[in-house]
């Protein structure tokens, strides 16, 4: 699955018409999410899918995985495959590839309105912590696909891997994928 994950990372940050840094607004987006991160517990993190690499990544990381934001931000999407065991990132691949069919189906307008979260297995040297990971777009490409995700982790309240959930603000209503069917259908359903 390893290398699915990653081709699947790759496919993704090939945007149609790449996003032209805007220094004060990425600078702006860091600041915010920093200070943030500064007054909260969570562990967070800026992913652009472009480059597959973490444009932000909080101190919080070291409670969770035992690495410095710095490593995690040199790390970029690597950090999935070296840090979540090898046997969920069918997982990841799912939570990822049926999280972006659902958000294309959304109107452009409306897409950063979602999130999409998954409980996984986080290493940090011989142990094995069950977290919730949530991202949510924060920027949207001209081609209406995401650049940037605020992602967070923390420890799960489930007890089990899996539980890939999309939720839209203000709706307490929610999409849940089903994992257990073999015909691989894609989310749906109200809960």
């Amino acid at each position: 699955m390893d290398k699915h994950l990653f081709e699947f990372f790759k496919t993704i940050s090939e945007p149609h018409r790449p996003y032209e840094r805007d220094n004060l607004q990425t600078s702006l987006i860091e600041r915010t999410a920093d200070a943030f991160a500064r007054n909260t517990h969570l562990c967070m993190y800026i992913s652009n899918a472009q480059t597959q690499k973490f444009f932000y990544a909080s101190g919080k990381f070291e409670r969770l995985s035992g690495l410095t934001a710095e490593k995690v931000k040199e790390m970029g999407f690597r950090f999935y495959l070296d840090f979540v065991p090898e046997e969920e990132h069918r997982i990841l691949y799912t939570a990822f590839k049926e999280g972006l069919h659902f958000f294309c189906n959304q109107l452009s307008s409306e897409r950063t309105e979602y999130n999409i979260s998954c409980d996984i297995h986080l290493l940090n040297g011989r142990k094995k912590l069950l977290v919730h990971q949530t991202a949510t777009p924060i920027l949207i490409g001209r081609d209406g696909m995401p650049l940037f995700s605020l992602c967070i982790m923390k420890h799960s309240v489930m007890h089990e891997i899996g539980n890939i959930t999309v939720k839209r603000k203000g709706h307490r209503a929610f999409y849940k994928y089903d994992m257990d069917k073999a015909n691989g259908s894609r989310m749906g359903g109200l809960y």
